[in-house]
């Protein structure tokens, strides 16, 4: 058994002498493409990450990041629709979030083009008012822009009222605690009288 070890032993080192003396009669350039062949390998490995990262980052994601749940219900809002297809659902999620993030690039540049590092209202509102199909349908529901914080000159007590109120079509959160009033005045009338005691 320790006769074939060092035989297997010899033949190794035979072997390994017989590489090295063929390295070393190679040419100065030809050491180059040994020398950079691991090189070679791990830039091949890099190569290859980077290929799977920017595949995994293109592949569309079958899953919405909306919950479907809510999704649905808004769907349904319309008296039109009674059921939602999965396919239906996953096409408005998905194009949802497209939109969502074309607005959200595009009102980002705005606030890069005024070196700003935080996106507000005005940069989305120049965002849509640049870009004509969501600015057929978006800009009047944007909310309008807000006036400059100090004024110019001082303002009447009477105007400082006027200015504090609410965009219409905006509710007070004491609105939705309080009991809803009848549409017919002749009900709110009929209510607003005492009950008359039986005798």
């Amino acid at each position: 058994m320790q006769a074939r070890i060092e035989e297997e032993q010899f033949k190794g080192q035979k072997s390994l002498l017989l590489m090295s003396s063929t390295y070393n009669s190679l040419l100065d350039g030809d050491h180059l493409e040994f020398k950079n062949e691991p090189d070679q390998e791990k830039k091949r490995e890099k190569l290859t990450v980077m290929v799977m990262a920017e595949e995994e980052d293109n592949a569309v994601s079958v899953e919405s990041e909306f919950p479907k749940g809510r999704v649905k219900k808004i769907m349904r809002l319309d008296e039109d629709v009674k059921r939602v297809s999965s396919e239906a659902l996953l096409l408005v999620s998905r194009s949802t979030e497209l939109f969502l993030q074309f607005l959200a690039e595009k009102s980002a540049q705005v606030a890069m083009e005024k070196k700003r590092k935080t996106v507000n209202l005005e940069h989305l509102r120049t965002a849509v008012k640049r870009h004509q199909p969501t600015r057929d349908f978006l800009l009047d529901s944007l909310p309008l822009p807000t006036q400059p914080a100090k004024p110019d000159k001082p303002v009447p007590a009477a105007d400082q009222n006027k200015s504090s109120t609410v965009p219409p079509g905006t509710r007070r959160i004491d609105q939705f605690f309080r009991k809803s009033e009848p549409q017919n005045p002749a009900q709110a009338q009929i209510q607003a009288q005492p009950p008359t005691p039986i005798e």
